[in-house]
């Protein structure tokens, strides 16, 4: 799925450079001659807690050093098309992302789902060291990665796109709970979407990976 999502990413975008952040707990196997795998110290199955935070933060830091926007992206996130890069092209926004799997009333303004988003590499480069302010807010759900990077990045700028999903607000970007009514569909009517979430099934990736290709 990883391999998948990558050559995905390169069709749609000429980046500098991809990153791979190994798990330490679950460490990446395998060679990718298109990407640099970096080791983890902290890390877990999801992005939770300070700590795994902080360092990932740090990560994307140092991806920031010669470039105008990051994409963060799991590594069971298609890419569609390149309908979030050429959104982005213009530079008109400080982050870009969609709203969370939740009820609206209980996300704030301007924090993004953490499957895939892009930040702005100035913005990167303010995060504080200390996100211990930002991290409490999120206690009661154990400091998931999004919602704390999200707190994090609306304290710097309020410049910040949230795009719909599929399933709501007629949105570009695909959950899995709206996979199956997109899958059987054709090429063209797929690629009008920017990201699917496979939820780590990787026959659903496949499938839709062959059918853009």
């Amino acid at each position: 799925m990883l391999r998948l999502s990558i050559e995905s990413s390169i069709r749609s975008y000429d980046f500098q450079h991809i990153l791979i952040f190994s798990d330490a707990n679950d460490p990446v196997k395998g060679r990718f001659p298109m990407a640099t795998v970096i080791p983890r110290k902290e890390g877990s199955e999801k992005l939770y807690g300070q700590k795994n935070i902080e360092e990932m933060h740090k990560h994307m830091k140092f991806a920031s050093h010669d470039c105008d926007y990051i994409l963060k992206k799991d590594s069971d996130i298609l890419d569609c098309s390149s309908y979030a890069y050429n959104a982005l092209n213009a530079g008109l926004w400080d982050c870009f992302g969609t709203f969370p799997m939740a009820r609206k009333e209980l996300i704030p303004d301007g924090h993004f789902n953490g499957n895939a988003y892009f930040i702005k590499s100035d913005i990167i480069k303010r995060f504080p060291m200390d996100i211990s302010e930002e991290s409490r807010k999120w206690d009661v759900l154990n400091c998931p990665e999004d919602m704390v990077t999200s707190s994090v990045c609306n304290k710097i700028t309020k410049n910040i796109k949230i795009d719909g999903a599929a399933h709501y607000d007629d949105g570009f970007y695909l959950f899995d709970v709206f996979l199956s009514n997109i899958a059987a569909k054709d090429k063209k009517e797929i690629k009008k979407y920017g990201f699917a979430h496979c939820r780590s099934n990787f026959r659903v990736m496949d499938y839709l990976d062959k059918k853009i290709v």
